[in-house]
């Protein structure tokens, strides 16, 4: 029988901090491409803005799907209230996703205003989540 500590020790915490890192920095770029895409959009330059949009939604669930991967690594030195930040955290960020979905949607269906407005939302929750997550990292046993 394995004892859970020792994957919170040695290679196991550092590689789950390591996807951690990865993680961010993925969500960082994901958002930086959907403002980026909302920024064409209102521009007028509507195919490149939703190629960007679709490229960004991709690097925040990829980001996302690494900070989870990394938490599970380390998830031993983690209390609960690190814990609660962290699961808000990741639930802004699939909703924040979820709005910019819907945006995009809208843009689709030629409803443009709406959509600007879901991606502008979407944006600020995942930007929250984010937050979230990284206050509750903080809280991580050293």
């Amino acid at each position: 029988m394995s004892d859970r500590r020792n994957i919170c020790c040695g290679n196991g915490r550092r590689r789950g901090l390591r996807k951690i890192r990865e993680g961010i920095e993925d969500i960082r770029d994901g958002l930086q491409d959907v403002r980026d895409g909302l920024d064409d959009i209102i521009n007028n330059n509507i195919c490149k803005g939703k190629l960007d949009i679709c490229e960004g939604i991709r690097d925040i669930e990829d980001g996302l799907c690494d900070i989870i991967e990394g938490l599970n690594e380390i998830e031993c030195d983690i209390d609960r209230n690190a814990q609660r930040d962290i699961q808000e955290g990741i639930c802004d960020i699939r909703e924040g996703i979820r709005d910019i979905c819907e945006g995009l949607n809208n843009i689709r269906r030629g409803n443009g205003l709406a959509g600007i407005r879901d991606i502008r939302e979407g944006i600020r929750n995942v930007e929250e989540g984010l937050c979230d997550i990284i206050k509750g990292l903080r809280d991580i046993r050293r």
